[in-house]
């Protein structure tokens, strides 16, 4: 329910979704875990960022709007996978949300090695 303002013509508008819902926290937090941790589950999710599972399921419910998101069920678990353009996301939160960079900054050097190694 919040209204962006963009610089006309700097993003496309992929690019103005996400940095919308990066303007929230929880997402962000949501996304780098997902990212450091793929098949994170919901229970995981709640347990490290500290939230409720309606407030976790409402904000993957907008992550996979935007595909950002699949989720794979697995026995009685559901699984969430980032599927997004890792590399756009750490850029968008390095420009746009410094501190938390900062924050997972050792996260997101293992996760360009992995990247790197074909992992």
């Amino acid at each position: 329910m919040r209204k962006h303002y963009f610089p006309r013509g700097i993003f496309d508008e992929r690019e103005k979704d996400i940095l919308s819902l990066l303007s929230s926290e929880n997402v962000r937090g949501i996304i780098m875990y997902i990212i450091a941790n793929p098949g994170a589950t919901q229970k995981e999710l709640c347990s490290e960022l500290g939230l409720s599972p309606p407030t976790v399921n409402y904000y993957i419910g907008n992550l996979k709007e935007l595909n950002l998101v699949r989720s794979i069920k697995d026995g009685k678990f559901v699984k969430y996978y980032f599927t997004g353009d890792v590399e756009l996301f750490v850029k968008l939160i390095q420009n746009y949300h410094p501190s938390l960079f900062e924050r997972w900054a050792d996260r997101i050097v293992d996760i360009f090695m992995n990247l790197e190694e074909g992992v």
